[in-house]
């Protein structure tokens, strides 16, 4: 068996799209994903989009938390409920 993980690709569409195509060339199964998938500077919705289509098993961090109940994001420093803020 062999697990493919995706972590921490921060919004960045151009590498993320990289991993998804060398993942599709090694197969692995299953695939996870990891925390901190979108926010970031490069391309977010971009990589949101890759990402919900991509059918990979995720796992939440605080920014993905943040995204669905529409509180503010510890990347943006004003989370108020973080203990690193």
């Amino acid at each position: 068996m062999t697990i493919g993980i995706i972590a921490d690709s921060h919004g960045n569409l151009a590498p993320r799209e990289a991993v998804r195509d060398a993942m599709t060339a090694a197969a692995p199964d299953p695939v996870i994903k990891l925390r901190d998938l979108v926010p970031g500077s490069c391309d977010p919705a971009g990589s949101a989009e890759l990402q919900m289509r991509s059918g990979y098993l995720t796992i939440a961090a605080n920014d993905e938390r943040h995204l669905q109940d529409g509180s503010p994001s510890c990347a943006t420093g004003a989370c108020r409920r973080c203990p690193d803020t």
